[in-house]
């Protein structure tokens, strides 16, 4: 019968594993689940990796299961960006007045997105994202040299 068979030798018998394909040597619970195997919170990393094991739900998350930052790399001469998350307008206020050369948003299929309109005022960029979909982008902002990207959510 079943319930004396283990197959993936975790101590939990195939009856009541859960988790039938637990890696040798991995430490199970009740049900025979690894924290290899378990997404606690739900993010997409394992609870073996996740050092932020109580994401809130639909939080978009690093490698290490914790909150993404708002900022991807260093950023040089964007001092700040909201509202974020944002429906149709986004303010960006630069460091300076400097002039930049492009704005556009990458989505995660990679694609570049234009704006619909972009006003600048002094060191305050007005950009118009209404033509952008639901969903997380990088703002990608150009100056002479210089590349800022920021992540930015749009919700609607």
């Amino acid at each position: 019968s079943d319930s004396q068979v283990d197959t993936d030798e975790d101590g939990v018998t195939d009856d009541k594993d859960q988790c039938p394909n637990t890696p040798t040597g991995e430490v199970v619970d009740a049900n025979g689940c690894s924290d290899s195997q378990k997404d606690t919170d739900g993010d997409g990393v394992t609870d073996d990796k996740d050092n932020c094991p109580n994401t809130p739900t639909g939080e978009s998350v690093d490698a290490n299961g914790c909150p993404a930052p708002l900022f991807v790399e260093t950023v040089t001469f964007v001092e700040n960006v909201f509202p974020n998350p944002t429906d149709g307008n986004l303010t960006v206020i630069l460091r300076d007045n400097i002039d930049v050369n492009d704005v556009f948003f990458v989505d995660f299929s990679g694609k570049s997105i234009k704006p619909q309109k972009i006003d600048k005022r002094g060191n305050t960029l007005h950009v118009n994202v209404s033509n952008l979909d639901e969903g997380i982008f990088l703002l990608n902002i150009i100056v002479d040299k210089e590349i800022n990207k920021v992540k930015v959510m749009i919700e609607r």
